[in-house]
């Protein structure tokens, strides 16, 4: 499809460019095999009609696409809930049986080991989440794009009305739609790469359900992290803010998805405490994950380096 839209563009502005030349030399039907300007306004309007068509086959396919997944992070949030209800559950029971007199030390031992099956599943759904949460948010923002080239183009995609005139408004409303997106889903884009919550965070030594917040970096933190990560050699990757409303922690150890990182990635995590940079401990790097050691809440920077080393500035 990525082919078909820039061989149509490419025609597009290779008929313009003809058209051009032909109307800078003045050109007119001189011959029967001369290209005239009808025959080359024909072309463009040939080509434009086949980019249009091009754009509405991607919209379609990219829609269903976004239908799938929608169905599949609902399906995947009714599991991490289920599972949440059954462990807790099972930690009632748990309490119940070691307070008695006669603990049953066997059926403790049985319901701990299935609690520890439950938390493993829970983790595995709620890392599935997120990444396909991400996936939506990139998937989502694509449709409203489409929309907007065909609107942008005189025509109407299939949920979208307006002509070229209402385009500046399907522009504001897409880039509104996608913030509102990200904030509902508590992630956030910069680049090509999304941030989010990749799973439990452990507060204190101990498995939670504490959410952290993320919210995007400001002007002035982005260009302290980008000039930062310059004169480290690496690459900016994201830059968030963390809170956790109504849970306070002395250590954190936070799962964070961060799209496009793999396993062995040299990623270096910088918080800004005061005017410094501080590197934090990187516990591990796997596909879309990076899990990080904090003490406090603040402004997180995600880079990529060429070498793992640790330094403050």
């Amino acid at each position: 499809m990525k082919k078909i839209l820039a061989l149509t563009v490419a025609g597009v502005l290779l008929a313009c460019s003809s058209l051009s030349v032909c109307a800078a030399d003045g050109t007119t039907n001189t011959g029967s095999n001369s290209v005239t300007t009808d025959d080359l306004m024909k072309q463009i309007e040939e080509l434009q009609t086949k980019l249009e068509s091009a754009i509405k086959e991607s919209e379609t396919s990219t829609s269903e696409q976004v239908t799938t997944l929608r169905e599949s992070v609902a399906t995947l949030r009714e599991n991490v809930v289920t599972l949440q209800e059954k462990i807790q559950t099972l930690k009632e029971e748990i309490a119940t049986l070691e307070s008695s007199e006669s603990a049953n030390t066997e059926k403790i031992e049985e319901l701990n080991e299935k609690m520890t099956e439950y938390e493993k599943a829970l983790t595995e759904y709620e890392e599935e989440l997120y990444v396909n949460t991400a996936q939506l948010a990139s998937l989502t923002t694509q449709v409203q794009n489409l929309a907007n080239a065909i609107n942008a183009g005189g025509g109407k995609s299939s949920g979208s009305s307006g002509s070229s005139g209402g385009s500046g408004g399907g522009g504001g409303g897409s880039s509104s739609s996608a913030n509102d997106f990200y904030k509902r889903n508590n992630i956030i884009g910069y680049g090509s790469t999304i941030v989010g919550q990749g799973g439990h965070v452990e507060i204190n030594g101990g498995k939670s359900n504490v959410t952290f917040v993320l919210t995007p970096a400001t002007g002035g933190q982005l260009t302290a992290a980008t000039g930062f990560s310059a004169g480290l050699g690496g690459a900016l990757l994201n830059v968030v803010n963390t809170s956790s409303p109504g849970a306070s922690f002395k250590t954190a150890k936070v799962n964070f998805y961060v799209s496009g990182v793999n396993a062995g990635d040299n990623i270096a995590v910088y918080q800004l405490q005061g005017s410094k940079w501080v590197q934090l401990p990187v516990v591990e790097t796997r596909k879309d994950h990076v899990i990080v050691n904090m003490t406090r809440h603040g402004t997180v920077a995600f880079i990529r380096v060429p070498v793992l080393a640790y330094a403050t500035n």
